[in-house]
């Protein structure tokens, strides 16, 4: 049993709709090719996605050089969760948005990050919105999405869920497994 944590060191929860089926994932440093766990009971983890369907030449204009710091994209439509976040990442860029739609506005006129953290359910456009649009305008992105989930799913959320790759967290979140995430991303985009 891990050892408790104080509750000051999570991030706050989304206000709970409903009791959803959930699934957490592994960890992406020891298991990079595997389907999420589906023992509640596990806690956060997360799976390392496994893609690469661009071009050499495009991973590279889009890779990271290894001088500057880390780029995040913050998307949840909770202001204070991302302001929480943001926090939590000091000493890196972030840039914490309240709309998917804003932030892919943003990929489309060509801002790159090096690692997007996205709520899956939000108004309007979704977090699931937000991967597909990356997935048709900026795919090189997409092995970089981590979905952050704090339940209400909907059967299509939990279809989505179980069909993509890319690691999650739940929230509450820990910063400890929020910063181990976000360092195993930064260092697979840097390749």
């Amino acid at each position: 049993m891990p050892p408790e944590r104080s509750p000051q060191a999570t991030l706050p929860a989304a206000a709970p709709a409903a009791t959803p089926a959930t699934k957490p994932a592994t960890n992406p440093a020891t298991k990079p090719a595997t389907k999420p766990a589906t023992n509640p009971a596990s806690g956060p983890a997360t799976t390392a996605p496994e893609r690469s369907t661009e071009s050499h030449d495009d991973a590279e204009a889009d890779r990271p050089p290894p001088s500057r710091p880390v780029r995040i994209l913050v998307v949840d439509d909770e202001p204070l969760m991302g302001a929480a976040m943001t926090r939590l990442l000091s000493g890196r860029e972030v840039v914490a948005l309240t709309s998917a739609r804003t932030a892919m506005n943003r990929i489309l006129a060509g801002e790159r990050f090096d690692v997007i953290l996205c709520d899956v359910m939000m108004p309007d456009f979704s977090g699931i919105d937000l991967y597909k649009g990356i997935a048709r305008d900026a795919p090189v992105l997409l092995d970089r999405v981590v979905f952050v989930t704090g339940g209400a799913y909907t059967p299509d959320a939990i279809d989505f869920l179980e069909g993509v790759p890319n690691p999650r967290l739940e929230k509450p979140i820990l910063p400890e497994d929020l910063n181990e995430l976000v360092a195993s991303i930064w260092k697979a985009a840097r390749g």
